[in-house]
């Protein structure tokens, strides 16, 4: 039975993959704006950017690899050997090298275990790499990333690498600031133990030290940025009444279901994360408010916030109502942030609703008609679709034949 299901399990994987290559060849994306074919698939199917990404590096892996193909239609290969070598073969250094072995990889598919046949290929890219013409360490220097990315409870990790240069400077920074928090500590320390003190009287474990200098060169880098005349950098954080008044009676000692009854975690009203969607605990962000200057904005009953203006375009505060309202472009597909979008009139500028009729003065500029899109969705908008938000606070988006695009 395992055997079985799991052969029904790679039909239906095949199956997926196909469906995106078809999408890729015909270019039919980009019908309604959708960026790539990987878009287009990520939204209607809710993956995640992780699961869309794997889907097209298999894609064009098994367009390249004819005999792994072949075996994987076949149904005699797994879809985890699959996502292995679509990695494998998104490195752009080796991408010919694979192709060459393409009946060998298959043979090796076939006849190990996952966990071999991984070890076997991880052994083969480490050969088949050193052949390139590029050093190692000029190769980390092309190759150089760094990902910050939320996990599913809030918190933050991060990974990345570089060239052995950079990788020099960046440890001694952090060294001296790691230092300095230590310092702080074994102070702190030796103030309450005296001649006693050693490092378990210290307030901070050297994990926390550590987190807390890499936070802090971030915050000294964006006060010296600022000093330099460049812009300044400031988080805004999105909450709802309800959520940031719980929590405040919280900290005065108060239960709030006194106040305002039961939480109900199906409420739809219930926000509280920055301007660009990353999440939030309602705890931390009014903790913060505290000690902070706290920029309120009231939001009406459909979602959106209160009108701060009729002006051309948007901007400052006008700008900043119309990016609360939206943590991505509301282009289906699209996960363009607010911070790389544009804000534009959902009804056009130019055709504001007059009193006889359209109006030359053109759509309101208020947050009610404003749009979160990002440049490229910005322009293909204007071939013929219609974009409105109904009274509950919903983006609408008709193609130019009539039907809705979702």
């Amino acid at each position: 039975m395992i055997t079985e299901v799991e052969l029904i399990g790679r039909q239906v994987d095949v199956a997926r993959t196909k469906v995106m290559d078809s999408i890729d060849r015909t270019g039919v994306h980009a019908i309604d704006g959708h960026r790539t074919a990987k878009a287009m698939v990520s939204h209607h199917a809710k993956l995640s950017e992780a699961a869309g990404g794997a889907r097209q590096k298999n894609m064009k892996m098994l367009r390249a690899l004819p005999v792994v193909a072949k075996r994987y239609d076949d149904g005699e290969i797994s879809t985890s050997v699959i996502d292995r070598l679509g990695r494998l073969y998104s490195n752009p250094r080796i991408r010919d090298f694979v192709v060459d072995a393409d009946g060998w990889l298959a043979q090796h598919a076939l006849d190990d275990t996952y966990d071999f046949f991984d070890t076997v290929v991880s052994e083969w890219e480490k050969l088949a790499d050193e052949d390139g013409a590029e050093s190692k360490d000029a190769r980390h220097e092309q190759n150089r990333n760094h990902l910050m990315y939320q996990t599913e409870d809030g918190s933050w990790d991060w990974k990345g690498s570089c060239a052995a240069f950079d990788g020099s400077i960046s440890s001694d920074i952090f060294d001296a600031f790691e230092r300095i928090e230590f310092d702080i500590d074994w102070n702190w320390a030796v103030e309450n133990y005296g001649d006693e003190a050693n490092s378990t009287h210290m307030p901070r474990t050297a994990a926390q030290r550590r987190a807390d200098a890499f936070a802090k060169i971030h915050l000294y880098a964006a006060k010296g940025l600022a000093a330099d005349g460049g812009p300044e950098i400031v988080t805004d954080i999105v909450i709802d009444d309800e959520t940031f008044e719980r929590e405040v009676l919280k900290l005065a000692g108060v239960d709030p279901n006194e106040v305002h009854g039961p939480n109900d975690p199906c409420r739809d009203d219930y926000e509280c994360r920055t301007l660009t969607g990353k999440k939030l605990s309602p705890k931390t962000a009014v903790s913060h408010a505290m000690l902070s200057n706290l920029r309120r904005m009231v939001v009406g009953a459909d979602s959106v916030t209160t009108d701060l203006g009729r002006q051309r375009i948007f901007t400052g505060y006008a700008r900043l109502a119309a990016q609360l309202n939206a943590s991505e472009c509301y282009w289906p597909g699209c996960h363009v942030n607010v911070s790389n979008s544009q804000i534009d009139h959902l009804t056009p500028h130019s055709m504001r609703d007059g009193p006889c009729g359209p109006d030359p003065g053109g759509g309101l500029t208020n947050p009610h008609n404003a749009g979160v899109c990002c440049g490229k969705h910005n322009r293909h908008k204007e071939r013929g679709y219609k974009v409105f938000r109904d009274e509950t606070g919903t983006i609408t988006i008709i193609r130019p034949d009539g039907t809705i695009l979702r």
